[in-house]
């Protein structure tokens, strides 16, 4: 999924007229640049819950998957998904992959559950 989003984040960049290879913005060069300033590269995953039900049968695969790549390029993964998603996803996760918030969701594996902002909090993130 990183690899296909920087892929269009290329064209689009191409298409603006901007020099240079875009092809050399690979998941693990953009994970090493991250890194090498300081902090992870943090990937973003907003409702796997909505992915085509043919590819929900390879979800263990690509989550052994992830889990790997992400401990071998340093990178970070936030996923956004309903409760009832997460109960089945983030099971599939091999111990110690999971942050441990101090204080985790009931009865889910390891998350923190967000809510809706406040207006001030919205506000804040609006800034």
């Amino acid at each position: 999924a990183v690899g296909r989003t920087l892929r269009q984040a290329g064209r689009i960049v191409s298409a603006a007229g901007t020099c240079g290879d875009m092809a050399s913005a690979t998941p693990e060069r953009v994970a090493r640049l991250a890194a090498d300033s300081g902090v992870p590269l943090l990937v973003l995953l907003d409702a796997p819950e909505e992915m085509p039900p043919v590819l929900a049968h390879r979800s263990a695969d690509w989550t052994t998957a992830t889990v790997g790549w992400l401990r071998e390029n340093g990178a970070r993964l936030v996923v956004g998904c309903r409760p009832e998603h997460w109960e089945t996803a983030g099971a599939l996760c091999p111990p110690g992959a999971l942050h441990r918030p101090a204080r985790p969701a009931r009865r889910l594996p390891p998350a923190l559950r967000v809510t809706d902002f406040t207006a001030g909090q919205a506000e804040r993130a609006r800034e």
